[in-house]
């Protein structure tokens, strides 16, 4: 990011300054003074000042230097906001990735045990003996019935089984689709649970008019954050923005590697499309990659 702009030195060197707060009036104070007041957000441009050469009170956005001031004030005051954004969020997905490395480890473990316990009660009961019941009580012998010829000229009887007919069993019409990833960096894998089609058999999806409202959208409200982009690093000239389009959001949200490292703008642009409006249709997912290109 830029650094920030060094406050404006006050016109005229013996200008002191008064300012009012919460009924008490403070000051004097020198007009660099007063511009650092600013800056720590004491007072904003509705404070009541004068300058104690003509003793004439007015809100502070009467007069341009602070009024100037302010509004870069205010620029610096957003930028440091995003950032702190950007941190925030990137401390929550790390924290994300080291429960799932948790939970992993545990299922990984808890598999490796079961399958140990498995085996080992496998083992044993190869190795099982016999309980020694013929000790306990006594085994009756069988006897073999006789076989009884039959007469000769006459062949045996054969019983006949009925023919029983087992149903084919048809394909699915629909097949699922988990587990086909969607594109990201570093985040969980999109994926589309089930196709849907329409009365002809084709898939069904987002109408032609309603994505390209929410495309326009989208552009519209990803033009800021290049500009700011490029405010605060004028070698920002561009890069590609992809999301999928699903029935009422905007996910999967992932860009090139121009702004792998760029926080705050990820940040806003994270902002910019959860702002943008997406019906909720019946039919499968849309991936969208829009360009966004800065000229000198």
């Amino acid at each position: 990011m830029n650094p920030p702009t060094r406050r404006i030195k006050a016109m005229v060197a013996v200008d002191r300054w008064l300012y009012r707060k919460d009924g008490s009036d403070y000051g004097p104070i020198s007009t660099d003074e007063l511009l650092e007041v600013i800056e720590q957000r004491k007072i904003d441009l509705t404070t009541p000042v004068c300058q104690t050469r003509d003793r004439r009170w007015g809100p502070a956005a009467e007069h341009a230097i602070l009024r100037d001031y302010y509004e870069k004030c205010q620029v610096r005051w957003r930028a440091q906001a995003l950032d702190t954004e950007a941190e925030a969020h990137a401390r929550r997905l790390a924290r994300a990735r080291q429960h799932r490395r948790r939970f992993v480890t545990l299922v990984m473990v808890g598999g490796l045990v079961a399958a140990g316990l498995a085996a080992y009660i496998i083992w044993r009961l190869g190795q099982a003996q016999p309980l020694g019941m013929n000790r306990l009580a006594r085994i009756p012998q069988v006897e073999v019935l006789p076989v009884v010829e039959s007469p000769r000229g006459e062949p045996p009887r054969v019983a006949l089984v009925q023919e029983v007919v087992v149903p084919r069993l048809s394909e699915p019409e629909t097949y699922d689709t988990a587990g086909i990833a969607m594109e990201g960096d570093g985040q969980a894998p999109q994926t589309v649970s089930k196709m849907t089609f329409d009365e002809e058999g084709q898939v069904a999806t987002i109408p032609a008019s309603e994505l390209q409202r929410v495309l326009d959208t989208a552009r519209a409200n990803l033009k800021p954050c290049a500009m700011d982009a490029w405010r605060r690093d004028s070698a920002f000239t561009g890069t590609r923005i992809s999301f999928t389009v699903t029935p009422g959001a905007l996910t999967g949200i992932t860009v090139s590697e121009e702004v792998k490292r760029n926080a705050a703008f990820k940040a806003c642009i994270k902002t910019a499309l959860g702002r943008v409006s997406v019906p909720v249709y019946k039919g499968g997912d849309r991936r969208v990659t829009i360009p966004i290109s800065l000229g000198n």
